[in-house]
């Protein structure tokens, strides 16, 4: 309902839950507001028409890949289990190389000097580092980008599900 508020009404958004994204935990208002700068560049990108998808799921990693995608994180704070994985997809206009390299730079925008700030995904970026996670963009020009956001999942025999777990 929060993302529908803050884009344009010609473009439709899904919303795929996945069950077994198992339990993670985050602080539910940093993701909201990860997925509302998602949505607000998503919606920019497609020029107030399009397809927006918000999806949830989970994945194993193999050791290697795992190692790769959490270089940025010191040895002992590696996460070795499963991973819930969000993911933010439109039909924009996606994004040369040049520009997906820069995306998470503070104040980095596409847009006119005075247009955004450029602070939205560098937001982002700052609350997956907070949350031991990492942010993979599949992005292509003409043809759209995804985001697929990477959190550690909790085994589910320590898992808790007190206020801190959302599932």
């Amino acid at each position: 309902q929060l993302v529908s508020k803050v884009i344009a009404s010609g473009i439709e958004v899904e919303i795929r839950n996945s069950r077994s994204v198992g339990i993670v935990n985050v602080d539910p208002d940093l993701v909201e507001q990860s997925i509302v700068h998602m949505a607000i560049n998503a919606a920019d990108a497609m020029e107030g028409q399009g397809r927006l998808v918000i999806s949830t799921g989970s994945c194993e990693l193999s050791r290697a890949e795992r190692r790769r995608l959490q270089a940025h994180l010191p040895e002992a704070e590696r996460h070795d289990g499963a991973f819930a994985v969000l993911s933010v997809q439109d039909t924009g206009c996606g994004m040369s190389d040049e520009v997906r390299e820069r995306i998470f730079e503070p104040f980095f925008s596409t847009k006119g000097r005075h247009v955004n700030a450029g602070l939205g995904l560098a937001t982002v970026y700052g609350i997956m580092q907070q949350h031991r996670g990492w942010i993979v963009v599949d992005t292509a020009l003409g043809k759209g980008t995804t985001f697929h956001l990477y959190l550690p999942a909790l085994p589910t025999s320590t898992a808790t599900g007190g206020e801190e777990a959302a599932e």
